[in-house]
């Protein structure tokens, strides 16, 4: 009896590992993701070891734009390791949430596309997220360095000119389209600028809306800094 039940397991084993796992994954996601207008596409699925699931060549996609994911490895007892936008993202998933990520070195150049918005940088901190009526919710504390923001908000907002930075830093709440800024920075050579207690509405028509206080500080008096204070 032992010996047949060992058997019908190492079969059932067996049968998993040959299933064409990378379009099942592929429609699951699929599904599970159609509310928020996402087309997936996955490159391999299937288990690195007994106790780890691996998928590589995750790409999402919208209207607005894509996502490049190189490889997500989950654990059985709850662990998530992430390689996107040449950097890392560690976390850990549980059914009803919130997952918290810790994000290493993830350049948003590398993976995301946005129309007519560039967004680089070596990212790095911490998020906490959950699941909402509006869609994605939680908090984000993050820091990125050397990189460059510009362009044109989503859903033909505004435009943001061009800027490069030295640093940038980020302490925010956001339910869906819906972000509260606690305080939000961007500095280089010769000026800082920050929002602090600010509101954004990426969904607001005809063009998002960003309601809070704006402060610049000329650390160096250069041509550039003064313009932009003002």
């Amino acid at each position: 009896m032992k010996r047949a039940a060992v058997f019908v397991a190492l079969l059932l084993l067996f049968s998993a590992a040959l299933l064409p796992h990378a379009p099942l994954v592929e429609r699951a996601l699929a599904a599970a993701l159609a509310g928020g207008g996402l087309d997936v596409s996955l490159a391999e699925a299937g288990f690195a070891s007994p106790l780890s699931y691996r998928i590589a060549g995750l790409r999402l996609t919208s209207d607005e734009g894509a996502l490049d994911v190189d490889e997500a490895r989950f654990g059985l007892f709850g662990s998530v390791t992430v390689d996107l936008c040449g950097g890392r993202a560690d976390g850990r998933w549980s059914f009803g949430g919130p997952w918290p990520v810790e994000l290493r070195g993830v350049d948003p150049a590398e993976c995301l596309t946005i129309d007519g918005l560039t967004l680089a940088g070596a990212l790095s901190g911490s998020l906490n997220l959950r699941r909402s009526p509006a869609g994605a919710s939680g908090d984000a504390t993050l820091a990125a360095e050397a990189g460059r923001i510009g362009g044109r908000l989503p859903n033909g907002g505004i435009d943001i000119g061009d800027w490069t930075f030295d640093h940038a830093d980020v302490d925010a709440v956001f339910d869906g389209p819906e972000l509260d800024l606690a305080t939000a920075s961007l500095g280089s050579s010769g000026f800082l600028i920050e929002v602090r207690d600010a509101r954004v509405n990426l969904a607001a028509r005809p063009t998002p809306t960003l309601v809070g206080q704006l402060r610049t500080r000329i650390d160096d008096p250069t041509p550039r800094a003064r313009v932009l204070s003002g």
